[in-house]
């Protein structure tokens, strides 16, 4: 038994077998085709007199119809002859080189193979060259090998990158469309707005009730409240005062402001306020 064929494929074969799964698929093409024309043929018999009915042309009689309709086939048939006249060419050519493949086959198989030499049996030099050359064809197939090993692990790693990828795009693709199904499950946006504020104008009412909806937790300095409520004890807010005595204070506070000078009034009543606003604008800065 020789070693040839066995470190490369038989060539011819291949070729033969490619060859005939051709002719095959052919054969198949044209068995669709006849099978396709007479389905055609069929439905020109049936809508030809409905056609002609509707175009409100006379009926020709039955004999007319028919020798019109062979005619018909006839052309038909020639054309499809025509065209398929090169395809019976070459499958008569490929038959013949199957046949001629066939024949050179058998020739070969009916060859005598040359038997296997022992290495015992053979001279010392001979059997270290055939030694030698299955060592170099050994070695080639190990290379060959750690090659192919590398390509596949190639192979798999680029595999396991392309399933992240769609792992990861699937799973974005999910969260959208959730978030399209159920638009009430994802949180509203949290918008924030800074503003700088340098000076502001607190009243005793504005600290004690809504100094906290600022944002201000606390405020520094002195309040003058003598100047905004008069000479009296100022009332207690938030603890249920009539609001009559608020307005008696308010009225107070004005006959005060009307004896007193103009410039002074104004020096003394902005000092405590301008103290005020210097305070909140330190808190708001903090």
């Amino acid at each position: 038994m020789s070693l040839k064929g066995l470190f490369r494929k038989n060539e011819e074969n291949d070729t033969l077998l490619h060859k005939i799964e051709a002719i095959e698929k052919r054969i198949k093409k044209m068995n669709t085709l006849e099978v396709h024309l007479k389905r055609f043929l069929q439905w020109e018999q049936e809508f030809a007199p409905l056609l002609k009915e509707q175009a409100g042309l006379k009926r020709r009689p039955a004999k007319e119809v028919r020798i019109n309709e062979l005619e018909l086939e006839k052309r038909i048939f020639l054309s499809v002859l025509r065209e398929l006249e090169p395809l019976f060419y070459h499958m008569k050519s490929l038959d013949k080189e199957i046949v001629a493949l066939k024949g050179t086959q058998e020739r070969k198989g009916k060859r005598r193979l040359p038997k296997m030499v022992l290495v015992r049996q053979a001279p010392l030099d001979s059997g270290k060259q055939a030694v030698e050359s299955l060592a170099l064809r050994l070695e080639m197939m190990e290379q060959m090998l750690v090659e192919m090993r590398q390509q596949v692990e190639i192979q798999h790693n680029r595999m396991d990158e392309n399933e992240e990828r769609l792992r990861s795009q699937q799973d974005t693709c999910d969260g959208r469309e959730k978030r399209k199904e159920n638009p009430g499950l994802t949180p509203p946006p949290v918008i924030i707005q800074e503003y700088k504020i340098e000076k502001v104008v607190v009243d005793k009412y504005e600290v004690n009730n809504h100094i906290a909806q600022l944002g201000i937790k606390e405020l520094g300095g002195q309040l003058n409240i003598g100047a905004t409520y008069g000479v009296g004890t100022p009332p207690v807010m938030g603890s249920g005062a009539p609001c009559e005595e608020e307005e008696h204070s308010e009225t107070e506070n004005k006959n005060y402001d009307d004896t007193s000078e103009g410039p002074e009034t104004e020096t003394e009543c902005s000092a405590p306020f301008e103290g005020r606003e210097a305070d909140a604008g330190e808190q708001d800065s903090k």
